[in-house]
């Protein structure tokens, strides 16, 4: 990334309101755009293990 060290001065930053949260989506969709180009273009599965699940009470989502 070229822009790393400008972008990083910015989101290190507390941006609030409308620039903040274009800012925000900006940075999220470059580091969607970093993470799908390091795999291939290929979406890579967060699965969380069933034991953390019980613990953190989070219910099975079926999609």
């Amino acid at each position: 990334m070229k822009y790393k060290e400008l972008m990083g001065y910015f989101l290190d930053s507390d941006y609030t309101g409308f620039f903040g949260s274009m800012i925000n989506r900006l940075g999220l969709a470059l580091i969607k755009r970093q993470s799908l180009a390091m795999t291939d273009y290929e979406y890579t599965p967060f699965l969380i293990p069933t034991e953390l699940r019980k613990v953190w009470g989070i219910e099975e989502k079926i999609v």
